[in-house]
């Protein structure tokens, strides 16, 4: 990351990591900057979107589900999770 931090990969991998480790405040802006660099990245627009739903930002969330999908129009898991938060589920990766 230092040697490259306009990397999207290397960003969103770091977002990975911290959403695993229960650092959701402190994923979110590395997933918005892999956004900035690669807008087109539906794994990112899905993998924001289950962080920003984890912490209660629903519609936040759909926004980021709704664009994996535009993205990917066959993707299964921003599908599910678009129905989850529906009926009012937490959307699982």
């Amino acid at each position: 990351m230092r040697l490259n931090p306009d990397h999207s990969g290397a960003q969103s991998n770091l977002a990975n990591a911290l959403g695993a480790q229960n650092k959701l405040a402190e994923a979110i802006p590395h997933y918005e900057k892999a956004l900035q660099i690669a807008p087109n990245d539906f794994q990112t627009h899905f993998n924001l979107g289950l962080t920003l739903s984890r912490q209660g930002q629903r519609a936040e969330a759909k926004t980021h589900f709704t664009e994996a999908l535009r993205l990917h129009p066959d993707y299964p898991e921003a599908r599910k999770a678009l129905a989850d938060l529906d009926v009012g589920a937490e959307p699982k990766k």
